[in-house]
């Protein structure tokens, strides 16, 4: 069967199709999931709003007034949320007793499905001393997943037309008759363009598959964190929280750092003539000084060749934080067990990996919490990146674990390319 070009436009057709479909149920799902977790932050932000409040009523009730204003002052860019304070209850709202510190879980989940319906939720409270009633309100604007999933398909679409109207003129204007035939199939190439379509159909869907997995994870695994530290922003009262905040925007900074890292181009690369064991063997020092034991030794004294500096610094660093998440100590190794190939070791004694995840730890964002510590955070890139700097230096990366115990990452660097 020739393969024409109007077939490759109707498959390309086809697969946008399906790609934008299938986008759309993950931002249908995605979108439902954020919306269950925004409304719920908003609720607990608005019932520590009501917290504050009492105390503030029950300790000094002469300046119950100015806390009001203090507190609508707080919240006037604060969207979904608002105070206000009348003598009369408001029919519309939920009362709640001012004794009653917290609610029941099922007044919460009303609440909940009523915020994702999109409605105002109000709830009242009367303070005797005072004598007035205090009425929280509360409004989330759930987004419109249809929305998104339109306009997507609409950019691919434009994306998709001048794709194809650049490449036509292309065809017209520049591409020999040649090789325009071995891709329609005529001459008796049709093996060969058959060959050369299906190389290049895979090629794309692993490109974008690879950088669509990297951009939805970086921006789900943004979003919580950020989520809370403008919450706790907004609300904070109390210095001691800072520290926590800023706990949040670091776990930011290392999600986005990694993920320029791992995203890094080929043209961007640069490599300079440098000695690894010396350069290794400092960093390895460095690990010592900040109580994390290193055991370094090398079978050579020292070893010139090109490198990328800092990517192979981070290669190593990597290498050496997967360990001290996990260990108590390691052992770094350089070996150069022949004339064109040297071999950089990392062993540790920690706990190891499940044999059949071996394979899968240099897939990007994959984490094997449950047979390492799932308290040690990270943003699953670690090992990726590893892999991607060894590929970048010619290198092939392995996983395994140890008799006994322990993990052994190796790198083994073709010095013949």
């Amino acid at each position: 069967m020739r393969i024409t070009i109007k077939k490759i436009f109707l498959i390309s057709l086809t697969i946008l199709i399906l790609e934008t479909g299938l986008f759309a149920t993950y931002n249908y799902l995605d979108l439902q999931d954020s919306a269950h977790k925004q409304s719920g932050s908003l609720l607990v932000s608005l019932l520590q709003l009501r917290l504050s409040l009492l105390f503030s009523a029950n300790k000094n009730p002469d300046n119950f007034n100015a806390e009001v204003i203090h507190l609508q002052e707080q919240i006037r860019n604060f969207s979904g949320l608002d105070i206000e304070v009348s003598k009369q209850p408001d029919k519309a709202a939920i009362v709640i007793p001012a004794d009653q510190v917290s609610i029941s879980p099922n007044l919460n989940q009303a609440i909940e499905n009523e915020l994702l319906q999109g409605k105002v939720v109000k709830i009242a409270t009367y303070l005797s001393r005072p004598q007035q009633w205090v009425v929280f309100g509360i409004h989330y604007d759930p987004a419109k997943s249809w929305r998104i999933s339109l306009m997507l398909l609409s950019t691919n679409l434009t994306l998709l037309l001048i794709i194809w109207i650049g490449f036509l003129f292309y065809y017209r204007y520049t591409l020999p008759k040649e090789v325009m035939n071995s891709i329609i199939g005529r001459s008796g190439g049709r093996r060969r363009a058959d060959l050369i379509i299906s190389n290049l159909q895979q090629k794309i869907q692993s490109y974008f598959d690879e950088k669509n997995l990297m951009i939805y994870a970086l921006a789900h695994d943004i979003k919580t964190p950020l989520t809370e530290a403008i919450l706790r922003l907004e609300l904070l009262e109390e210095k001691e929280q800072a520290a926590l905040i800023l706990e949040n925007l670091e776990s930011i900074n290392n999600i986005v750092t990694s993920s320029l890292e791992y995203a890094k181009q080929p043209d961007q690369i640069k490599k300079i003539e440098v000695d690894v064991v010396s350069l290794i063997e400092n960093i390895a020092d460095r690990y010592q000084y900040d109580g994390f034991t290193v055991h370094f030794s090398s079978q050579i004294e020292q070893f010139e060749m090109q490198i990328e500096l800092e990517l192979f610094k981070r290669m190593i660093i990597n290498i050496l934080e997967n360990s001290r998440k996990y260990a108590s100590s390691c052992e770094l190794i350089i070996t150069h067990p022949k004339r064109r190939l040297l071999c950089i070791i990392c062993r540790d004694d920690g706990p190891g990996v499940p044999d059949k995840f071996l394979h899968l730890l240099s897939i990007p964002y994959f984490r094997v919490d449950q047979s390492r510590s799932s308290e040690t955070g990270g943003t699953g890139l670690g090992l990726a990146i590893v892999k991607k700097i060894a590929e970048i230096h010619h290198a092939s990366v392995h996983f395994s674990n140890l008799p006994g115990g322990g993990f052994e990452v190796t790198i083994e660097i073709d010095l013949s390319r």
